[in-house]
């Protein structure tokens, strides 16, 4: 309990923000399966309470697999991406409508490759030159544990796209920031930047090969983007945008304030001050003042930044 949430705690309330619950409502069935465990962050509290029927985690993976190896995170994210398979086939057999929501581990510090797994071998030194840091143990070890993590998306896809299951499935796969490398000054936009990768199915490849690769995207595209496909839903303006639509507004804006596109980019601070920057082939250039496309772009974000905001607090506030 807080003095600005008096009478409940987070775990009492269902918010209206919460993307899982229009899938519910739509009829599917929603799983959050995580290679780590249940109690981190008290998601077996909280989660089923903003949509999801189910959640799994290391605990139930380890009961399910005997031998599995527990480590710092959890277990290795190969039984999350098994139980996956698992999972789905059972809910196609079923005729069942099923959203799944994954969240890997193995990538985490200590940097330790699970169950005995071996990988190849990794060189610090093919790392590109704006990554300045020169912690090369700890550089090594994190390359040997997004390799084995990236391996397990790998085969799940590769299983899953073969003819595994009778009906269709999107599927898409992003990544965390990278904020524990060191990173040279202009460069924020890698520090920052995620791996966004869609596999569409049939259906969709005609609008899939429309989609602009080279445009900037983001996290908050991927949730627009699915429902876009799958319940045919125009996403708020907030939200982000769904790039099977092929929008044209040349905007991302990063949950960590840095807004980008072809444009160049700006750096919006919880104070309100806006830096904007000029592309010079890859890197960032701070600009003296934020005019012309830069300060409408920046303003933009700055708007959008507000409403999410604003969405957020009046959902954790249980205002109708």
């Amino acid at each position: 309990r807080s003095t600005l949430f008096p009478y409940t705690t987070s775990s009492d309330l269902v918010f209206d923000f919460s993307r899982m619950l229009e899938y519910k409502k739509a009829g599917y069935r929603t799983i959050f399966l995580t290679a780590g465990p249940e109690a981190w962050r008290q998601i077996e509290t909280n989660f089923p309470q903003q949509g999801f029927d189910e959640i799994v985690g290391a605990g139930k993976l380890s009961s399910r697999y005997p031998g599995v190896e527990n480590g710092t995170w959890g277990v290795g994210d190969a039984w999350m991406f098994k139980r996956a398979e698992e999972i789905l086939k059972e809910a196609d057999q079923k005729g069942e409508k099923l959203f799944i929501v994954m969240l890997s581990t193995a990538n985490h510090p200590p940097h330790r490759v699970p169950d005995g797994v071996k990988v190849n071998p990794v060189s610090y030194k093919e790392l590109p030159p704006f990554i300045t840091d020169n912690r090369y143990d700890i550089l090594t070890g994190s390359l040997e544990t997004y390799q084995y993590a990236a391996n397990a998306l790998g085969g799940f896809v590769h299983d899953m796209r073969r003819g595994a299951l009778k009906r269709e499935l999107l599927i898409v796969a992003t990544g965390d920031h990278n904020l524990r490398m060191s990173y040279a000054g202009g460069y924020a936009h890698h520090l920052h930047g995620v791996p966004i990768l869609i596999w569409a199915p049939e259906s969709l490849e005609a609008d899939a090969g429309k989609v602009d690769v080279t445009r900037w995207a983001g996290h908050r595209d991927i949730f627009p983007t699915i429902a876009g496909v799958v319940l045919g839903r125009t996403p708020e303006i907030h939200e982000g945008r769904n790039l099977f639509a092929n929008e044209s507004m040349d905007l991302i804006v990063s949950y960590t304030g840095i807004a980008a596109g072809s444009w160049g980019a700006a750096e919006i601070r919880d104070n309100g001050s806006v830096t904007c920057y000029r592309w010079e082939n890859d890197r960032m250039v701070p600009e003296d003042a934020c005019t012309g496309l830069s300060k409408k772009m920046a303003d933009a974000a700055r708007a959008q930044r507000a409403l999410a905001d604003y969405k957020v607090r009046k959902g954790l506030l249980n205002e109708k």
